[in-house]
């Protein structure tokens, strides 16, 4: 479903900075994998290149036998809007939109009628246990809430993978087991692939497959 064909991405012209190097990475429909690796490893590189937030120095990344960086930026935005579901450390909720107007703003893009954007938003944050939050702003929300809403919004558009890059940055133990079991879960349940980035290892071991980068080659 996506592969990476010998990426190498570098910074800088005098100084260059290489986080990635001759990258070769194979993901198939279901796959749950896990990253890990130092700071400046280049893990978020690596998964903005897999998502088409980043275009490579050199090499393809390829989804459904696509080659992401050849399509027009209306062609890439499709994709991502619709076939890869993002969730950030830092949540990147709008704060004037309420839980449910969050969680449905990805269909807004796709033009989906208002009334159908209602109900899956509904039942998305009703599956991740917030259906007493849907009118609640993110700052009326917990941590944990908040990522909640977050990866709901990165579900409703029903895309093939998720990427989350340091997900539970921000939480407690409790709160990133309760976020790590509903990943398990999606999962499990809806065979989405999880690409997802972490720096601690009880984590990593959710994932069936794990990486760590190290100097930005996979190991």
């Amino acid at each position: 479903m996506l592969d990476l064909v010998d990426v190498s991405v570098e910074y800088g012209k005098h100084n260059k900075v290489i986080p990635l190097t001759n990258v070769n990475f194979h993901l198939e429909p279901g796959d749950f994998v896990t990253i890990t690796g130092r700071s400046g490893s280049g893990k978020t590189t690596f998964v903005q290149v897999c998502g088409g937030l980043l275009t490579p120095t050199t090499g393809r990344v390829m989804f459904r036998n696509t080659e992401l960086h050849k399509l027009n930026d209306t062609e890439l935005s499709r994709i991502r809007n619709t076939s890869i579901g993002f969730v950030f450390q830092s949540f990147n909720l709008v704060d004037y939109l309420t839980a449910a107007e969050n969680v449905s703003l990805p269909l807004v893009f796709s033009n989906t009628p208002p009334s159908e954007r209602s109900e899956r938003a509904a039942r998305m944050l009703n599956a991740m246990g917030l259906s007493s939050r849907t009118d609640h702003y993110p700052g009326e929300l917990s941590g944990g809430e908040r990522q909640r809403v977050a990866i709901a919004r990165a579900l409703v558009t029903e895309p093939d993978i998720i990427i989350a890059d340091e997900p539970t940055g921000n939480l407690d133990f409790e709160t990133s087991r309760t976020v790590m079991e509903i990943f398990s879960e999606i999962h499990r349940q809806r065979r989405t692939a999880i690409l997802l980035v972490t720096h601690n290892p009880w984590i990593a071991d959710f994932g069936e497959q794990k990486i760590h980068i190290i100097e930005g080659t996979l190991h």
